[in-house]
């Protein structure tokens, strides 16, 4: 376990893999970098000891549009997340031009 923990803070982030699977496109790469903040070059190039993987985790679950999220790192340096959509069954517009999913 020693060495698993010198080899984890000496491993820097070198890429943030994203898996959305399904047809449906609520939410897609772009909007989930922008929520964990690696199209800014936040996550890659930093130590992954002082990545919070939790936090990055609980960040995805907060939008509307997924319903889990799941995210991990492997020892080489790479950030996978795996999120799932929301199925919405019926869309609602009201009569000001206002529109709902309801899934």
């Amino acid at each position: 376990m020693s060495f698993i923990e010198v080899k984890k803070s000496e491993v820097l982030c070198k890429e943030v893999k994203v898996y959305i699977p399904g047809n449906q496109y609520f939410i897609d790469r772009q909007e989930v970098d922008k929520i964990l903040q690696a199209d800014s070059h936040t996550l890659v190039g930093r130590r992954m000891e002082n990545i919070n993987i939790h936090d990055l985790q609980k960040r995805l679950r907060a939008n509307p549009f997924i319903e889990f999220a799941k995210v991990y790192a492997d020892m080489d340096g790479v950030i996978n997340v795996e999120v799932s959509q929301r199925q919405p069954i019926l869309r609602i517009i009201n009569r000001y031009d206002q529109d709902f999913y309801v899934d």
